[in-house]
């Protein structure tokens, strides 16, 4: 039978108990400092029920699922998220507290709180990176290096290193017969001039004109959606400065433990071999601060809110995709409450959970470089030490730069969050 275990409290005197706390809330609000409502013993009825789900008979023929009930509310938890009866009524409690604060407290709840803070977040990093496209738009037209102008029959826009760029979109003409008869001219004329770098942006309906831009010594420098880049360096008494294209990946991982000292764990549904658990990641968006992505990829992947608290380890490895390096930071995060539940993303990734940090240590089948990153995790634990952020002047001091150093994990530093 189920045990069930009753008792009744006066729900006046639990109202006036759980009387919404206003408060004025802190940057960083911390799980540890919140003012949680009381749960008292008396005031719950518990079942323990059998469970459901994989684990064979331990969970089909044990009643280690509570469900408790609180009076007063009527709110109703039910938990099975281990086979001990014990650490599942203990986390019951934990939930139905967080619950109990959300209906007490509203919008001054932890969760609310939390969400609140998370959107300031986000729109503090969209406000830094308007501020950094409005620096940059405004070096550019101080230095007149956005403004179109006409030479030798060319609508050409001109770089702070004495180069030019023509864009096919911005010319009158289209045929190649055309852009022919006046590369004959001008190319003579601007290496007279000292003009360095040339540069073409071509559009994609304009294909056509490579074939006369490569007659004339141009070669392809890099493509992107819906365009074509093709250079050439004129100075012909000084070796070509034209740089070479982008060359390296930078991915990052998220390296999630809660406060039980669990780790968050992925398998992807895309792989070479047997998929192994690995830590939530990807490659990092156009515009992305390193901790930035780390929380875009944890959420896209789990569903999991993060906050940034250091850089425990990185990875350089050459000859990755098409011939370019690849650095992979593990950047350590913690869930903003320890409430949320696993949404994994079903077009990537197959499974999710927790685990238990040492277990997943002595998993056979985890890579070297994640036991690696996992031993590098504790030795920081151990030694107090982590790589984090500081935000510095840049050399102009009109943005700021994330400046990432050896610090201790009890100082206090002015980071990207």
């Amino acid at each position: 039978m189920s045990h069930i275990v009753r008792a009744y409290t006066s729900l006046h005197h639990h109202i006036l108990r759980l009387q919404p706390q206003y408060f004025t809330p802190t940057r960083l609000i911390s799980k540890k400092t919140y003012p949680w409502p009381e749960l008292k013993e008396s005031e719950i009825e518990e079942y323990f029920i059998r469970g459901g789900g994989p684990g064979g008979q331990a969970v089909a023929k044990a009643n280690n699922c509570v469900q408790i009930k609180h009076i007063p509310t009527g709110i109703v938890i039910r938990c099975h998220e281990t086979r001990s009866g014990s650490e599942n009524r203990r986390l019951a409690r934990e939930k139905l507290i967080y619950k109990l604060d959300i209906y007490y407290n509203k919008e001054n709840s932890f969760d609310a709180l939390s969400k609140k803070e998370l959107r300031e977040k986000r729109n503090s990093a969209d406000s830094k990176a308007k501020k950094k496209q409005a620096l940059k738009k405004e070096f550019k037209q101080r230095e007149g290096l956005n403004k179109i102008k006409e030479s030798e029959g060319f609508q050409v826009l001109k770089d702070q290193f004495n180069g030019i760029t023509i864009n096919s979109k911005d010319q009158s003409f289209t045929s190649a017969e055309e852009y022919d008869t006046k590369l004959a001219v001008a190319l003579p004329k601007w290496q007279e001039s000292g003009v360095r770098g040339f540069w073409v942006k071509i559009a994609i309906q304009h294909t056509h004109l490579t074939t006369v831009f490569a007659k004339y010594g141009l070669d392809f420098h890099h493509a992107q959606p819906g365009y074509v880049m093709m250079s050439k360096w004129l100075p012909t008494c000084e070796p070509s400065m034209i740089p070479e294209y982008a060359n390296q990946y930078l991915g990052v991982a998220g390296f999630v433990v809660n406060d039980k000292n669990q780790v968050l764990v992925i398998k992807e549904r895309f792989h070479f071999s047997t998929a192994t658990w690995k830590f939530p990641g990807g490659h990092a968006d156009k515009g992305e601060d390193i901790f930035e992505t780390a929380q875009r990829e944890v959420r896209e992947e789990t569903g999991i809110e993060t906050e940034f608290v250091g850089i425990v380890s990185f990875r350089h490895q050459t000859q990755y995709r098409y011939g370019c390096a690849d650095f992979y930071f593990i950047c350590l995060m913690k869930p903003i409450n320890n409430q949320q539940t696993i949404n994994a993303c079903t077009q990537e990734i197959a499974d999710c959970k927790w685990i238990d940090i040492d277990e997943y240590l002595e998993d056979p089948d985890v890579t070297d470089a994640n036991r690696h990153f996992v031993q590098c995790y504790k030795d920081s634990l151990t030694n107090g030490e982590i790589i984090k952020s500081t935000l510095v002047n840049s050399y102009n001091k009109k943005t700021l730069h994330n400046i990432y150093s050896i610090q201790s994990t009890k100082e206090t530093t002015s980071n990207t969050q």
